[in-house]
């Protein structure tokens, strides 16, 4: 990775002026996505998962082949927040997509720009059907212990529900957490899972931004 492009992904994150206290948790979260740019073609190259998903339990990936040459990238990306982390490393939220689908990640990096890992924390899929709704089956918090728990409601439907399938107004779906350890060299370490037993949920609560997964009645299976 060259000086320039390291500069360029350090220069976005800095035009974040505000950066932001941990405890964080996406669904509490009102503020709009930020228009700084995230430059994910400097990270295409690592172990980077370069996809969104395209339907509701998040299992068809949709992967775009980034060729530089040609002046490729993902349509939507801009870094959401960064950070506050008395570590070496520098980790913020961003965000990339295509079109109706879209994918938020948290990234660290070296000081330097160096990209050092990401995981999958939400994602949004727009619908074709109820114009202007947005599906969003997974979010996310981290606490102080830079624990990151990634809460999804996950469709147990063998027939894939797309961003343009007419979607009941119950859905029967199965809880999912997982809770990843952020370690001193800014390395996701997936620790637990935690399955619940499948439910059925109201549409609403795959289209409410606000809606709380981690407080909800669900049994462990």
């Amino acid at each position: 990775m060259s000086c320039l492009a390291e500069n360029r992904l350090i220069r976005n994150l800095n035009w974040e002026r505000r950066s932001f206290d941990i405890p964080y948790i996406s669904c509490r979260d009102t503020l709009p996505l930020s228009d700084y740019a995230f430059p994910i073609d400097l990270v295409i190259g690592s172990n980077f998962d370069n996809y969104v998903w395209e339907d509701l339990a998040l299992t068809k990936q949709y992967s775009k082949k980034v060729n530089l040459e040609e002046g490729e990238l993902w349509l939507d990306s801009s870094i959401n927040k960064k950070f506050n982390v008395a570590k070496d490393f520098i980790l913020f939220s961003a965000y990339f997509g295509e079109g109706d689908f879209g994918k938020h990640i948290l990234v660290t990096i070296l000081p330097d720009g160096t990209y050092i890992d990401s995981i999958a924390v939400g994602a949004s899929i727009l619908s074709a059907v109820d114009v202007g709704e947005i599906y969003q089956p997974m979010k996310w918090e981290i606490n102080e212990n830079l624990q990151v728990i990634v809460y999804q409601i996950k469709p147990t439907s063998e027939t894939l529900i797309m961003g343009n399938s007419t979607i009941e107004d119950n859905i029967e779906a199965q809880r999912i957490d997982k809770v990843y350890q952020i370690d001193d060299s800014g390395k996701f370490n997936l620790i637990n899972t935690k399955y619940y037993k499948p439910q059925m949920y109201n549409k609403s609560n795959f289209l409410e931004r606000a809606y709380d997964i981690s407080v909800g009645s669900e049994t462990l299976q």
